[in-house]
């Protein structure tokens, strides 16, 4: 019964440590803010903007990207309402010269994937490597995380 425990506990160990590898806890802090801030911007909503359908589609230690519609209103009312991914990028480099953790984030718009467009996505990612996440890198604005 002992050694049973011990497997247990071991198992709930290595799935609680697994499951923070990945940047989605820290990204999503920051997703509703950048979502406003885009949307009023470059469409013209007024006050917070509303996200739904919001799903992880690819997650690592430096990497994140979400999928969501975002939903506002402009100040004529007109309903507005966009397919978007966020993207959150550690940039591991200036992090290390800095001596502080270095994020950049951006919304784009996007077609919102299909589960298996998730899973393709993914594929497609892993295979990319390195010059995809460059690519990610580059279309983000930095983030100050000194709060965190």
């Amino acid at each position: 019964m002992r050694h049973n425990l011990l497997t247990i506990l071991s198992f709930a160990l290595i799935l609680i440590s697994c499951g923070e590898r990945g940047l989605a806890p820290i990204a999503k802090t920051h997703l509703q803010q950048k979502v406003n801030e885009e949307m009023s911007a470059f469409l013209g909503v007024i006050g917070d903007s509303e996200v739904k359908d919001l799903k992880l589609i690819y997650d690592c230690d430096s990497l994140c990207i979400f999928q969501g519609h975002a939903i506002g209103k402009t100040e004529e009312g007109q309903l507005i309402k966009e397919s978007i991914r966020y993207i959150f990028v550690k940039d591991s480099f200036v992090s290390a010269i800095s001596g502080k953790l270095t994020y950049y984030e951006a919304v784009r718009g996007a077609e919102y994937l299909s589960k298996n467009g998730i899973k393709d996505f993914k594929r497609k990612m892993n295979e990319g490597g390195t010059n995809l996440y460059q690519q990610y890198l580059a279309m983000g604005d930095m983030v100050d995380v000194t709060g965190m």
